[in-house]
């Protein structure tokens, strides 16, 4: 029988609330805590009273990708700003992985017409002061402005340039210590299988590193993201992805906007998965611990977004949940054998592999399959 005492001898007592349920019929029960939203598994006490560690919740899941980054939001007890972006593109919330995790904030989606009753919800629980909208009205409308205001927001403030490289542009100015290196990625294409894989995958990173992440088409640099990589914060810069998505002749207008063709790198694969899993070994490199292996589906780029800035904060409160971010086939992980091989090689310093998103995107076989590879029984 466990008595208050006894929660805090095991470093239990400053959670919220404890729930004890039985998870099966021979009287173990599995005792779980809550503390500011988020449910953490901990142990369970078997028929014989022992001790017996077991994984938390190894999966963050909403019922669609607006709740999901909600589900994720939880792991923050609370947060002074938030950053919103539109549920329906990457590019704008993309740009905002290291502005969020410099302030020590969630991303949050919303449809462009309005703000989410959840998304508004999860504002008046982390208790937001600031929010920032990452877009002009036709990504995000002044309805979603009026939304957070009845959320009890009292500072709403837009990234909102003429188009996406723009904006992207200028939240990067708006970092406080930038690294002196840009991730440069593709940043738009009409083909929903490309544009984006590379340039998610590298989120994280850049939200842990405070490295900016400017856009580009396939082959050209928009005149805002050289203007960027003119600047004096700008010394050096790291293309994400092949010549397909951004062209060598890109690359060199990059070398040429630098002033430095030595000072330009590219971190490619044969495809997203071989890409993720180099950059994976770019984020352990940077000091990101793999002990945590967030995954998110390598067919859709929402759920990524979302985790970038809990998987690279830097903040002590959330520390604990950082780790790496890596992209995989979520429906067959046979479709990304670079990223199963990366657990693998890996997996002695593998403490805990977390999916991303609902069973529709990662199926419960692919988590134990990856949970395997990693060698987490």
């Amino acid at each position: 029988e466990l008595g208050v005492d006894d929660f805090d001898d095991l470093g239990l007592g400053g959670f919220a609330n404890i729930t004890i349920q039985p998870i099966d019929g021979d009287g173990t029960f599995y005792i779980k805590t809550r503390s500011g939203g988020s449910n953490h598994g901990m142990l369970a006490i078997d028929n014989s009273g022992g001790l017996a560690d077991v994984d938390g919740d190894d999966r963050v899941a909403g019922d669609d990708r607006i709740t999901t980054a909600v589900e994720i939001s939880q792991e923050f007890d609370e947060a002074d700003t938030v950053l919103i972006a539109r549920s329906d593109d990457y590019a704008d919330a993309l740009a905002g992985a290291p502005l969020a995790t410099s302030v020590n904030g969630p991303i949050l989606l919303t449809p462009p017409h309005g703000l989410a009753p959840a998304v508004a919800a999860e504002v008046e629980r982390l208790g937001a002061d600031t929010a920032y909208l990452l877009g002009g009205e036709a990504a995000l409308s002044s309805s979603v402005e009026f939304g957070l205001s009845s959320a009890g927001v009292g500072s709403v403030q837009r990234f909102a340039g003429v188009n996406r490289f723009d904006t992207a542009a200028q939240i990067a100015e708006a970092l406080p210590e930038p690294s002196g290196n840009a991730f440069v990625v593709e940043g738009t294409n009409p083909d929903p299988n490309r544009g984006w894989p590379d340039a998610v995958g590298v989120s994280a990173l850049a939200a842990y590193t405070q490295t900016p992440i400017l856009l580009v088409t396939s082959d050209v640099v928009p005149p805002q993201t050289q203007a960027a990589l003119e600047g004096p914060d700008v010394t050096e810069a790291t293309i994400v992805g092949g010549s397909v998505a951004v062209s060598e002749g890109a690359e060199t207008s990059i070398e040429q906007a630098i002033g430095d063709p030595g000072a330009v790198e590219r971190i490619a694969g044969a495809n997203r998965y071989e890409t993720s899993a180099m950059v994976a070994d770019a984020s352990m490199d940077e000091g990101m611990d793999p002990a945590n292996v967030w995954t998110a589906t390598g067919r859709g780029f929402a759920d990524a977004l979302a985790a970038a800035p809990v998987a690279g904060s830097t903040a002590p409160e959330i520390a604990s949940e950082a780790g790496v971010l890596l992209m995989v086939d979520g429906l067959d992980l046979d479709n990304s054998p670079d990223s199963r091989n990366w657990l693998s090689t890996n997996a002695s310093a593998i403490n805990r592999v977390r999916a991303v998103g609902g069973t529709a995107v990662i199926t419960d076989d692919t988590l134990s399959r990856m949970r395997e590879a990693a060698g987490i029984e």
